[in-house]
């Protein structure tokens, strides 16, 4: 939870953050390393606080991620990437080895995964994000409609977006290029779900 001074920085009108800004904050210990807030397109955004299914549905996709990476890549939970002048902290990410390093954080990422159980519209934008980063694949999985959306073809433009947008419902099974290996049916992921 952001503490008090946290607060004030988030409150602070029309400032925007520089991600060298952003890095000394958690450096300095003004924002905790545990704190649930990211800087996205130089605004320090609090994050929602995750939900049993929230938590849940990343652990079953992390679980089948870190199967099919057979130690090629990292699966890297809640943590945040160096994308320009944006550190979101995506759900999930498969990050390749060359990228998992102690002096700075990862600028790329195989895919990266959103789970959207209360944050579906700030998860949307961030799209643009991942997309302006040259991130290859992002999906966004809506619990509550159980569907995945899979973005793929980043476009590095101002614009940034992904070109082609797949939605896949339970009959579906997810696959990705940057993990031959993984086949996982939707049916059993949102199955779960109702438990």
């Amino acid at each position: 939870m952001p503490s008090d001074l946290t607060n004030a920085f988030l409150a602070f009108p029309g400032r925007r953050w520089t991600p060298e800004e952003y890095d000394a904050l958690v450096r300095s210990g003004i924002l905790a390393e545990d704190e649930r807030v990211e800087l996205l397109e130089g605004v320090l955004v609090p994050m929602t606080p995750p939900g049993p299914a929230h938590t849940a549905f990343i652990a079953w996709l992390n679980s089948a991620l870190v199967a099919a990476t057979q130690g090629k890549s990292l699966v890297s939970p809640q943590s945040p990437l160096d994308c320009g002048e944006s550190r979101p902290q995506p759900d999930l990410a498969v990050i390749p080895l060359s990228e998992v390093r102690t002096d700075r954080l990862p600028r790329k990422a195989l895919l990266v995964v959103e789970v959207a159980d209360s944050s579906l519209a700030r998860d949307r934008l961030k799209a643009a994000i991942y997309a302006r980063a040259g991130i290859p694949e992002y999906w966004l999985v809506d619990v509550a409609a159980r569907t995945v959306e899979v973005h793929t073809e980043p476009t590095a433009r101002r614009e940034a977006r992904y070109r082609t947008v797949h939605l896949l419902g339970v009959e579906d099974v997810l696959t990705t290029p940057a993990l031959p290996k993984l086949k996982h049916s939707l049916a059993t992921l949102f199955g779960r779900g109702r438990h």
